[in-house]
C-alpha cells in the first residue's frame, strides 16, 4: 500500500509534516510528487529528504524527464542516492500546458526508458551515458507509470520497453472500471516479466475537481464517472471513501496485482478515511 504526496507550495514544510504524522504506519511507501499537475512545488528530492528526517516512512523520488537534459537527470540520481533514497519512480511528466507557467520549455532530452537504463548503468557498472566512471555506485529500485487502457495498443509496447529497461514495478493511473482493468491485466501481464504492479486507486471527494482532472491530465478521462457519483451523494467525502474502498477490495482479486497507490487529490484526510477503512489504523498518531 503506497500513497501519494504533495510537496509544498512554498518554503514552509510543516503542513507536509504534519501529514506524515497521519500517514505513519498506514502505508508501506510514500511517493513524493513533482510538479503534478504542471504546478510549481518544492521538489520531489527535497520533500524525500524531508520524510527521511521526520518519519519512518519509505519515501519514492519521481523523477521527471521533462524540461530536463541528461546532466540534471543524472545528478539527481546521484544526489538521491547520496541520501538514501533508493525508490525512484521515472515518469515523462505533464504538459506545461496544463500549468501555471503553460509558456516553460517542453523538451525531452531522455525519455522514460533512457533514464531507467541510465540509472541501471550506474548501479551495475558504475558508468554515465557517456561512459565516463563513477567513484562508487548508486542502488536504486526502479519503477515507471502506465496507463491501465485496454484501447491504447502502444502503452502495452512502451510498458514492455520500460520493463526490459530496467523497471522493478509499475504504478498505473487510476483505475476507474474494473472490468476494463482486468481486461488490459490480462494483456499487461505478458509485459511485465518480474516486475510488480500497483494499481492505481483514485480517493477525490470534489466533484469539480473529478471533472476537471478528466478533461485535462493524461490517464484520467473516466474520472467523469467519479463525478457523477459524487455528485448524487449526501455525502461526497464519505462517498468517496467508500468508492476507493470498494475498488481497492475489488482489486485483491486481480492477478498480477501486486498492491494499490492511493491518489489523494492533495487531501490527507480522505487518504487517512480510506487507510482506515481498509483497517490500516496506523501507529503515527492524529
Amino acid at each position: 500500500m503506497t500513497a501519494d504526496l504533495a510537496p509544498p507550495r512554498g518554503a514552509d514544510p510543516s503542513r507536509m509534516l504534519g501529514a506524515l504524522n497521519r500517514l505513519e504506519g498506514r502505508v508501506d511507501a510514500l511517493n513524493l510528487t513533482e510538479n503534478q499537475g504542471a504546478r510549481v512545488r518544492a521538489c520531489s528530492l527535497a520533500a524525500c529528504a524531508l520524510v527521511m528526517r521526520h518519519s519512518r516512512l519509505e519515501p519514492v523520488l519521481q523523477v521527471v524527464c521533462r524540461g530536463r537534459n541528461r546532466l540534471v537527470l543524472q545528478g539527481e540520481l546521484l544526489g538521491a542516492a547520496a541520501l538514501g533514497v533508493c525508490d525512484l519512480l521515472v515518469l515523462r511528466g505533464d504538459p506545461p500546458g496544463l500549468g501555471d507557467h503553460p509558456d516553460a520549455l517542453d523538451f525531452l532530452d531522455l525519455d522514460v526508458p533512457d533514464i531507467l537504463r541510465a540509472a541501471r548503468r550506474m548501479e551495475e557498472e558504475g558508468r554515465l551515458i557517456s561512459g565516463e566512471s563513477l567513484d562508487s555506485r548508486p542502488r536504486f529500485f526502479l519503477g515507471a507509470a502506465v496507463d491501465p487502457d485496454p484501447e491504447r495498443e502502444e502503452e502495452l509496447k512502451r510498458m514492455k520497453a520500460k520493463a526490459e529497461a530496467g523497471a522493478g514495478f509499475f504504478q498505473t493511473q487510476p483505475v476507474l472500471d474494473l472490468e476494463r482493468f482486468t481486461r488490459w491485466m490480462e494483456a499487461a501481464r505478458e509485459c511485465l516479466g518480474s516486475a510488480r504492479l500497483l494499481a492505481g486507486v483514485l480517493v477525490l471527494g470534489n466533484a469539480r475537481v473529478a471533472r476537471k482532472l478528466a478533461g485535462a491530465l493524461p490517464g484520467m478521462r473516466a474520472a467523469a464517472g467519479i463525478a457523477e457519483r459524487l455528485e448524487g451523494a449526501a455525502d461526497p467525502r464519505r462517498e468517496a471513501v467508500r468508492l476507493a474502498a470498494e475498488t481497492v477490495e475489488s482489486l485483491r482479486g486481480v492477478p498480477g496485482v501486486s498492491g494499490v497507490h492511493l491518489m489523494g487529490g492533495g487531501d490527507t484526510g480522505l487518504l487517512v478515511s480510506t487507510l482506515e477503512a481498509l483497517g490500516r489504523q496506523g501507529g503515527g498518531g492524529e
